[in-house]
């Protein structure tokens, strides 16, 4: 993987830990900060219950002192009660005896009588918990204009007789709202509502603020704990969003000024690093293709311009090493064409010499002498053709193409069947493909020749063309003399010494075809006398399975 695409996956991978590390801070601080508030809330409505809790026992307190008092079992109850009335928050109180008979009452001007005199209320609730001796608060009631209350009863004990005894009840009437148990004001802030919910019998009633009607809100609450009430904060979130708000645009600012600094360095690395490197590569690529005149620019740094140096020597050398090298090339290639073109001169005078020889001559063995010549002269001739050839072949063999080696061999056959006078046998399969140079046609025409050629009167070739794992297998067998050890290792090892050259300059060419491919080659002796050739050569897929794969993919 490139050294940019490295980095340009690293920068991403930081811009995502930052990011996701954000989101989640974020909304954690969200979450913690929509907790506190819930946990403010809920406080806020434990206090008010308390508070509210406490005016309970308040009013409670308050009948239950009033009905201990002598004056409340004396002969001027009447007056007491309407003293007791007139100066605390209750709208009317009432007295009943101890078989549970109302005797006296007393309600504030423009108060309706919570009951009439003489009325018999042993079996109501705030009678049977008085006379049991406790003090005791009715559940809210409202009347039908909507004024509701609730009735506080507390027992009247005769503290003279042996342990006191209850001789009667004092029942007061006060109402819920208006302040008396709890004060809007006490909410504290106006984004905050607090107010009591209490249950009547014809639904629940609101006391002591009302219910807001804010567009987001936090509620919490609690239970009055000597009643039934439940004391509920609304809070405004608006503020609470606002300051969320703030924080995310805090941090999405701090994140894009990190990510801005991130880019920054990834800009920087690129322009004095990665710039640099692709430059350098560029370089190397120039120098490969013959370029010695490419100069780099690499002056950021003193590493980078010490490897600036250092290239322009490197390609000053390789610049006079080619020049060297192509005078060599050119020197060999004049001597090798003098070379060719005196020697096939002298060469053919050899052979009109030697021609002549067993017209002056009677003797055999000096005629046989003579044919000799003749023959290896005319080999000669034909393996400096053969060496010419090969030599303007090689020129092209870096260009490779997919190549279905069937077809190949079978057009090779055709060939081989028309020029020369022999048994030909062909076992193929239908299709192999490799990645092949334009030599590989030469290179299967020359072991078919040098099968034919160096054989018997009537020689037999037998080709096949196989598919074995991930390899085409190209075997040529013949029922000829065989291939001797130093041609062998032309085939199996290119490396010749001073003592042993082939003289196969086909077989070495075969080699190099091969070598070039990734192939291999053996040669073992077979059941015809003779030998066979194996050319292993990388097989390929074919090409138009592999189109047909890539539009179905699409």
């Amino acid at each position: 993987m490139k050294l940019r695409n490295r980095l340009v996956i690293a920068l991403c991978l930081v811009g995502l830990v930052l990011g996701t590390t954000t989101y989640v801070g974020f909304e954690l601080f969200q979450d913690r900060s929509v907790e506190q508030s819930r946990a403010n809330v809920n406080e806020t409505a434990a206090m008010s219950a308390d508070i509210v809790e406490g005016q309970v026992r308040e009013r409670k307190g308050q009948v239950a002192y009033v009905a201990a008092q002598p004056a409340a079992r004396g002969d001027n109850v009447d007056a007491y009660i309407e003293s007791f009335v007139q100066n605390s928050r209750f709208v009317s109180a009432h007295t009943l005896s101890e078989d549970g008979t109302v005797q006296s009452v007393y309600s504030a001007p423009g108060t309706p009588k919570p009951v009439a005199e003489g009325d018999r209320r042993a079996t109501a609730q705030y009678a049977e918990r008085a006379l049991d001796g406790r003090t005791y608060m009715s559940p809210v009631f409202c009347a039908k204009e909507g004024r509701c209350r609730v009735r506080i009863s507390a027992p009247i004990i005769d503290a003279s007789s042996d342990g006191g005894s209850v001789v009667g009840v004092l029942a007061a009437t006060i109402p819920v709202r208006g302040g008396v148990f709890f004060e809007a004001s006490e909410s504290g802030t106006p984004n905050t509502a607090v107010y009591v919910v209490a249950p009547t019998d014809d639904g629940d009633i609101i006391f002591g603020g009302e219910p807001p009607n804010f567009a987001a809100s936090i509620t919490g609450k609690a239970t009055v704990a000597s009643t039934d009430w439940t004391v509920r904060v609304t809070r405004n979130r608006a503020g609470l969003n606002t300051r969320l708000r703030t924080a995310f645009y805090a941090q999405l600012v701090s994140l894009l000024v990190v990510l801005g600094s991130v880019a920054m360095f990834g800009a920087w690395e690129y322009r004095t690093n990665l710039r640099h490197v692709d430059r350098l590569l560029d370089g190397f690529d120039a120098l490969r293709d013959g370029d010695y005149d490419h100069s780099l620019d690499l002056s950021d740094a003193d590493e980078w311009s010490s490897i600036e140096r250092r290239f322009a020597g490197l390609a000053a050398t390789l610049a006079e090493r080619e020049t060297e090298v192509e005078e060599q090339r050119q020197r060999r290639r004049m001597l090798y064409r003098l070379l060719r073109h005196n020697l096939r001169n002298e060469l053919n005078v050899v052979i009109m010499e030697a021609e002549r020889i067993p017209d002056y001559t009677e003797d055999a063995e000096v005629a046989d002498i003579a044919d000799n010549v003749v023959d290896t002269s005319r080999r000669l001739i034909d393996q400096a053709d053969k060496a010419r050839k090969l030599e303007r072949l090689m020129a092209d063999a870096a260009k490779t193409e997919p190549t279905e080696v069937t077809a190949l061999v079978s057009a090779e056959l055709a060939d081989l069947r028309t020029e020369y006078d022999a048994t030909v046998t062909a076992e193929m399969v239908d299709e192999a493909w490799v990645e092949a140079p334009s030599l590989l046609s030469h290179a299967i025409r020359e072991l078919c020749e040098n099968a034919v050629e160096h054989n018997s009167a009537d020689p037999v070739v037998g080709v096949a063309v196989e598919r074995a794992d991930e390899s085409v297998l190209l075997r040529i067998r013949d029922d000829g003399p065989g291939i001797n050890a130093q041609d062998r290792r032309a085939l199996s090892d290119e490396t010749e010494t001073r003592l042993e050259h082939g003289s196969g300059i086909g077989l070495r060419f075969v080699y190099w075809t091969v070598e070039r491919m990734d192939g291999s080659a053996a040669v073992i002796d077979n059941d015809l006398g003779g030998t066979t050739i194996t050319l292993r050569l990388p097989a390929i897929p074919s090409p138009t399975a592999q189109e047909h794969e890539t539009t179905e993919q699409e």
